[in-house]
């Protein structure tokens, strides 16, 4: 991301908290709608309870409170770009581990089996065309996980559209995925104005009955 535009974000959530104070509504969501989107992005295919994550765009670190009380006891890593985000975070919850941190800029080093990624690809660019960043940003969360990812976004089909927030058109969006990962679902069915990308690591595919390896015992079964 080009500086003028993390510039402007940082800026714009920086403010919001101040006025508002530590709550959805200072990220940007509407509030009572969180632990749905939070259940949508570990319903990824395959997530277990020890698995590792990596949460980019973390923010005050709700996720990891979630995920611990659906019975999710793995290693949580949380990263945002804003300082004041990450500091409330720490402020929240005891032993966090949240940090200051650009993927694309910073190197991540701990083995992480998933990321999730909750509202940190809504926000427009401008300096850098949105499409563009959105692919960097989802080929490195891509490399960074060992299992693969699940984000979020704002929906094309909406009747109203802020001036700060992207609206991905699905064609653009799913000819960006489908040149990272050959394996991946969209789920746009929880929400009208929003919706959730599964990417998966492994995509290789059992090329003699042409179905994923992934579902080769499920294939079996069903004989």
């Amino acid at each position: 991301m080009k500086a003028k535009d993390k510039n402007k974000i940082i800026e714009r959530y920086e403010n919001r908290l101040k006025d508002l104070g530590p709550v959805q509504e200072s990220l940007g969501w509407l509030k009572g709608r969180q632990k749905l989107r939070f259940f949508i992005l570990k319903n990824i295919d395959k997530f277990n309870n020890n698995d590792s994550v990596l949460d980019v765009g973390c923010a005050f670190g709700d996720l990891k409170q979630f995920l611990i009380k659906t019975g999710w006891n793995g290693r949580y890593i949380g990263v945002d770009i804003v300082p004041d985000l990450i500091s409330q975070a720490q402020k929240k919850y005891k032993n966090i581990d949240a940090r200051v941190l650009d993927i694309l800029i910073d190197e991540i080093n701990d083995e992480i089996d998933w990321v999730f990624c909750s509202g940190a690809l809504t926000s427009k660019t401008e300096e850098e065309d949105s499409y563009y960043h959105i692919k960097k940003m989802l080929i490195k969360m891509l490399e960074i996980s060992k299992k693969g990812v699940s984000v979020n976004f704002c929906s094309p089909n909406v009747t109203f559209e802020s001036d700060v927030n992207f609206h991905p058109n699905f064609d653009k969006i799913l000819k960006i995925v489908c040149s990272i990962t050959k394996r991946f679902s969209l789920i746009h069915d929880y929400m009208p104005y929003e919706f959730t990308l599964y990417l998966y690591k492994d995509d290789k595919v059992n090329t003699d009955i042409n179905i994923f390896s992934q579902f080769n015992e499920l294939h079996n079964t069903l004989k």
